[in-house]
């Protein structure tokens, strides 16, 4: 496996993963580079895929509190019955009309194919997302677990602590 990226690329991350707004030359200021290198290496990280988009990193319980609701986040399980691909079970759960209240997905291994996360607006909301998802063809079971407290919530790890990482693999 090669490394394109080096640390530079990785110190850029770093930012753009802690303000998505830095602009080319705060990062470049930050970091003691040109603006001219931070553009190449945004623009070549970009056209490799390794960034995607730009986001912004919400607040969800500021957020409630603005409109006068409270978010009730849960997470849940979902067995996949034998005979159905998970796959297609993924496909249908995207066309329910709460499919956005879901944050994450994915296809796991272990005791349930498919792990969630949705922060839904009210606890009927999450019900009814349960249930939905309940009568999905294919859906043998659905276990839910409400969220009492978030202590970390992140996307993923910082990009330098991955190339740390990568490091101590001999990587």
């Amino acid at each position: 496996m090669t490394n394109s990226l080096d640390d530079v690329d990785f110190k850029i991350l770093d930012v753009l993963v802690r303000d998505s707004r830095a602009s080319f030359r705060q990062i470049a200021l930050e970091l003691g580079i040109g603006v001219t290198t931070v553009i190449r290496r945004v623009d070549a990280m970009e056209k490799k895929g390794v960034i995607l988009g730009y986001s912004a990193k919400l607040n969800h319980e500021k957020l409630a509190g603005e409109v006068g609701i409270s978010f009730f986040p849960i997470c849940f399980f979902i067995r996949v019955r034998p005979g159905y691909e998970v796959k297609k079970v993924i496909e249908d759960i995207s066309k329910t009309k709460y499919f956005e209240f879901i944050c994450y997905m994915y296809h796991v291994a272990g005791d349930f194919e498919i792990a969630a996360m949705a922060k839904c607006l009210t606890r009927k909301g999450a019900t009814s997302l349960i249930e939905s998802i309940s009568r999905i063809e294919g859906v043998e079971r659905i276990t839910p677990h409400a969220v009492l407290e978030t202590y970390k919530e992140e996307l993923g790890p910082k990009p330098s602590i991955v190339k740390e990482f990568l490091k101590d693999l001999g990587g």
